[in-house]
């Protein structure tokens, strides 16, 4: 044979004699079959394997019926899916492959099957060859117990992979209630407080009134030319009580506000002057990036630029000369967030709970109401504060909602 099979599959000549004695002698089935699917030839060892003669079937094709099964899953074979089928219809060569078949005089056997197309001179396939071997006995153990064990591994790796997602989406849960409980807690004091500070800033006021008043009197008289230190002093205190009670009324859910849409970049820009001078004073660099195309948001104008300007002083006080102070903008999904974030030593574990409480100061001379006031005003804009920090810095998150335009409003601006 020259390695070619024209003649081989040819529906007019027979094998060689010789030949057809080898391929008897083989201790596998082999079975040709040409392009249409037809037996043109096949040793013993086939009907040993198979139970009977395949040849002697009614169509004596490769798209007869036959049942078999893939051994590692249990599949039927289909028709189309037989090894020899796809070597004649695809020109495809399968090796190796483990089936489970039912026998034609009904037993079970299992076979390892093999198939390669047949190529003429000009490389069509002219039909297919197919070996096969009956490994029922000898490989049946350590066949299932390979299946056995794959099949435990993939079970064992499944449920751990299905056990380490649930496990990390309860952690991410966890977390997010956490979060979400310390937030509220922080929402319910500085509420408390404001509500506190509505009630007594009146009262409070209106005899600091009367005491600077009389003050400012006693300052023009000469009698008390001789104490304009202590007044001034006194007069210094009542403004710093005055600035206090301020804060105060900050806190307070009811305190009027006027929100509108408004770009947040913009709001940047008018108190960057500001923010620069400090940074400057305090020999601290200060970097600003704000996104190109940032949507609006609606809030108050004033509020929004006093929240800035406290994350930016704690931020700038924290940190050592030389150091940068970054202000960002950014969008994250349906969210404009503002980012402040300063290279200061991060803020320590004993007072990560209370943040934002009224008069958490860790820096003497300060009243320690700024945070608290941010968390206020956040609160009623719509928008949500959170932190990370480390020993390389702290940056803090403000999120505020995107604006989005109401149906009248497109509508409105399509007549426009």
């Amino acid at each position: 044979m020259d390695g070619k099979f024209g003649n081989f599959l040819d529906d007019n000549n027979d094998l060689d004699l010789n030949v057809d004695m080898i391929i008897n002698a083989l201790p596998f089935g082999v079975l040709v079959a040409n392009v249409k699917g037809e037996f043109k030839h096949m040793n013993t060892k086939i009907s040993e394997i198979w139970g009977g003669d395949p040849s002697k079937r009614t169509r004596h094709s490769i798209y007869d019926n036959y049942e078999g099964y893939y051994k590692n899953t249990g599949k039927k074979i289909a028709v189309g899916e037989w090894a020899v089928v796809k070597a004649v219809e695809k020109a495809e060569s399968t090796f190796g492959e483990v089936i489970d078949i039912i026998r034609l005089d009904g037993k079970k056997a299992t076979i390892l099957n093999s198939a390669i197309p047949l190529f003429d001179d000009t490389g069509n396939v002219k039909g297919a060859i197919l070996t096969i071997s009956d490994i029922t006995d000898e490989n049946k153990i350590e066949w299932e117990l390979d299946i056995h064990k794959r099949y435990l591994h993939n079970l064992v790796e499944e449920k751990t992979s299905e056990i380490q997602a649930q496990n990390r989406k309860l952690q991410e849960e966890i977390s997010e209630h956490k979060r979400m409980l310390k937030q509220k807690d922080r929402i319910d004091k500085l509420k408390l407080v404001g509500d506190i500070a509505v009630g007594f800033a009146h009262e409070i006021r209106n005899p600091l009134t009367t005491v600077k008043g009389f003050l400012q009197v006693f300052k023009m008289r000469d009698e008390f030319k001789g104490h304009l230190d202590s007044i001034e002093l006194m007069l210094s205190e009542l403004d710093y009580t005055d600035e206090i009670i301020k804060d105060f009324l900050t806190l307070a859910d009811n305190k009027r506000n006027e929100i509108n849409r408004y770009n947040l970049n913009d709001c940047i820009q008018k108190i960057k002057p500001v923010i620069m001078a400090q940074s400057a004073v305090d020999e601290k660099k200060l970097i600003i990036e704000m996104a190109s195309e940032l949507p609006d948001t609606l809030i108050d104008e004033i509020e929004i630029q006093q929240l800035i300007l406290n994350l930016a002083t704690n931020a700038l006080e924290s940190m050592e000369s030389d150091k940068s102070l970054t202000i960002k903008t950014e969008v994250e999904n349906d969210h404009v967030v503002l980012s402040v974030k300063d290279e200061g030593p991060g803020i320590s574990d004993s007072i990560i709970e209370e943040l934002g409480r009224p008069f958490l100061s860790t820096k003497p001379g300060h009243q320690g109401m700024g945070l608290s006031v941010c968390y206020s005003i956040a609160r009623r804009n719509n928008a949500d504060i959170d932190f990370e920090t480390g020993p390389s810095g702290t940056v803090f998150f403000v999120k505020f909602p995107v604006f989005i335009k109401k149906e009248e409003d497109l509508e409105a601006e399509t007549t426009e």
